[in-house]
């Protein structure tokens, strides 16, 4: 769902290289005197150090780090103090982005330098300033599990449900299973009921077979049909599914209440096929989502069988 924060190896810009570069990788290793001695040879003395480093990008070579400036260097390190001279003292933009749509702020969350982020956001970094993909940084810290980024986004006023082609935050979250970050964000009100081509949260979660998210979704509200979780565990790891699917009927241990000849062979399809049949005949009304709990154990075994 949510593009993963890249991994990428340190830049290194040659010794002995160009001013430009010895200026990026100052701000990359945080030398503030060789940062500032590169800078005024650069500027040359027309007193315009600003507009100087911020022409100062990265060209060629990794496409990753096309168009990435001192800022984001600083940023993605993690030197603060870099960070506050840039910011402070050259008063540069910080919410300018690279040629991937990057702004600082992204950088710092790939290089998860929890003080760096929270450093710009104090300092004017837009917290729902979305990539050309629509990916909010919500989106990503969501996704990735960095639970102190999205306290301080939402500390910060990010809108707890932006949507972009994979969802909100919430379903990006299900989808990865990162139940700590969804907990987060349900107890900022994200809407759990929020749908993206017609599924909410809670069908992701029970998609990936994340028991830990289902949970947290259904003790929020969340309920589905016995269509919707068919669909759902579709495509799902068979590890967990039942999990999930015991924790979304709420019946616990109950649909186990005679196992007789499943202990003798529990790989019969045809003795869940049989008991599905069972569970739509008791009672009034029967229990149709335990039928269908079968139904599905039957297909996973005899996938050849039509439904």
């Amino acid at each position: 769902m949510a593009p993963p924060p890249p991994r990428r190896s340190a830049p290194m810009f040659p010794a002995g290289g160009t001013t430009r570069s010895m200026l990026l990788q100052a701000a990359y290793d945080g030398d503030l005197r060789s940062f500032n001695s590169h800078a005024r040879a650069l500027d040359k003395g027309r007193g315009r150090l600003r507009e100087t480093v911020e022409a100062v990008t990265v060209k060629g070579g990794d496409e990753a780090l096309e168009g990435v400036g001192a800022l984001h260097l600083a940023a993605a390190r993690g030197n603060l103090v870099m960070c506050a001279h840039l910011v402070e003292e050259l008063r540069m933009d910080v919410n300018a982005v690279d040629n991937g749509g990057r702004t600082p702020l992204i950088h710092a969350m790939y290089g998860e330098k929890v003080s760096t982020f929270k450093y710009l956001l104090d300092h004017g970094a837009n917290p729902d300033r979305v990539d050309p993909n629509g990916f909010a940084p919500l989106h990503s810290a969501a996704g990735s599990g960095y639970c102190e980024m999205v306290k301080l986004l939402l500390a910060r006023g990010a809108c707890t449900d932006p949507v972009t082609c994979c969802g909100t935050p919430l379903h990006i979250a299900a989808t990865e299973g990162q139940d700590l970050a969804m907990k987060i964000l349900l107890g900022h009100n994200a809407d759990y009921k929020k749908m993206i081509n017609g599924m909410t949260p809670l069908y992701f979660a029970i998609n990936v077979s994340s028991v830990k998210c289902a949970k947290l979704l259904i003790q929020a509200g969340g309920v589905a049909n016995g269509d919707f979780i068919l669909t759902a565990l579709a495509d799902a790891p068979s590890n967990g599914s039942a999990e999930c699917l015991n924790c979304l009927l709420g019946f616990g241990g109950e649909w186990h209440a005679r196992n007789d000849a499943l202990e003798l062979d529990p790989d019969d399809a045809t003795l869940f096929s049989n008991r599905s049949l069972c569970w739509l005949h008791i009672g009034k009304g029967g229990k149709p989502l335990l039928s269908l709990l079968d139904a599905y154990e039957c297909k996973k075994r005899r996938p050849d069988w039509s439904k």
